[in-house]
């Protein structure tokens, strides 16, 4: 079962995998997500647990921040919590209906 992306969708969960400060590997899908629009099930599931770790490094690494730091740290915990809105939409959108 694809997963199926908006152009604008895939340019906010780009946003969201730049300028952070999680240190891990970036999922492999992402470089395919910008031309396919669609990502597998797996690809989907490696992309939404990457989103997290984003977004919590952001929320970890923010709390004791201040000034450009911390705000850098509060944009991409958000980046990242929109990007996780999107594919939870993406992923009800993608449910059969009852």
């Amino acid at each position: 079962m694809p997963f199926q992306f908006k152009s604008e969708e895939v340019h906010c969960i780009m946003k969201a995998c730049e300028n952070h400060t999680f240190s891990g590997p970036k999922p492999a899908c992402l470089a395919n997500l910008t031309q396919r629009l669609t990502l597998s099930a797996k690809e989907f599931r490696d992309l939404v647990r990457y989103l997290k770790s984003v977004a919590m490094a952001g929320i970890h690494n923010g709390t004791v921040g201040c000034g450009l730091a911390y705000r850098q740290y509060l944009m991409s915990s958000y980046n990242a919590m929109r990007a996780l809105d999107i594919c939870n939409t993406v992923k009800m959108e993608s449910l059969p209906s009852r």
